[in-house]
């Protein structure tokens, strides 16, 4: 693998960090939250031998989000399709062999329980279901030589910001600053304190106001961040009010 040079930006860091044996990380569209996720691996190695569970609603969706983000940080131009094709993937991160696995809940192609997992990653959780989600909790195991196995859970919507409250209570979750904030005349512009921004396309949140969201929508997610509130357990950036 040739992976790239990573940059955490403040959340990312922060999560890295973390000894949590569970993380959450909630943030909106691009804000870093996948890179964050896989490039974990590489800031807390996995250990030599070690499986990593990758797992994704649809075969689309890890192919055309989570993989395409996956080769191009790790440098692999046959991870992906192995994934896709074969649901294991065998390389080496930070010298070390690694298994990676992946759960397509629409196509799956290995046996959930032919591995033990010392790592697993659920991206777009709000889309899996709780049984699936405590079927892989279930399977996490404590490998020689390895710290306590950990699961990363990546929320990519606000709309259950309660739940996700609720259910990781004692649990480490890292709220992304929000993409956009509201002016006083009630108009909506992009948040100059933007996570990843730097990383993106000019205008790239600009255009998804004109493109993909309303108004109303933008609004919303914006209340959502001002409810929510800090907790001794929770890791929480408001930014932009």
């Amino acid at each position: 693998m040739n992976i790239k040079y990573y940059m955490p930006t403040e959340t990312a860091r922060k999560f890295h960090e973390s000894k949590n044996p569970v993380r959450v990380l909630v943030g909106p569209m691009a804000c870093g939250r996948t890179v964050a996720a896989l490039m974990d691996l590489v800031v807390n190695p996995v250990p030599e031998d070690g499986v990593v569970l990758l797992v994704r609603n649809t075969d689309m969706g890890f192919r055309h989000g989570d993989g395409h983000t996956l080769e191009q940080w790790f440098g692999d131009d046959d991870l992906c399709d192995n994934l896709l094709r074969n649901g294991l993937h065998q390389t080496k991160i930070n010298g070390k062999s690694v298994i990676l696995q992946l759960l397509s809940l629409n196509h799956n192609k290995a046996p959930l329980k032919m591995f033990y997992y010392s790592r697993a990653i659920i991206f777009n959780a709000e889309t899996i279901s709780d049984l699936v989600i405590d079927m892989i909790c279930s399977n996490m195991t404590k490998l020689a030589g390895c710290e306590d196995p950990s699961v990363v859970f990546d929320y990519s919507g606000f709309e259950n910001w309660h739940e996700i409250e609720k259910r990781f209570a004692r649990d480490e979750i890292f709220w992304y600053p929000s993409a956009y904030v509201i002016n006083e005349t009630g108009d909506v512009s992009v948040n100059p304190k933007a996570e990843n921004i730097h990383n993106l396309p000019n205008d790239y949140y600009k255009a998804l106001i004109s493109r993909f969201c309303k108004k109303e929508t933008i609004h919303k997610f914006v209340r959502y961040y001002k409810k929510i509130k800090t907790t001794e357990t929770t890791t929480y950036h408001m930014v932009g009010e």
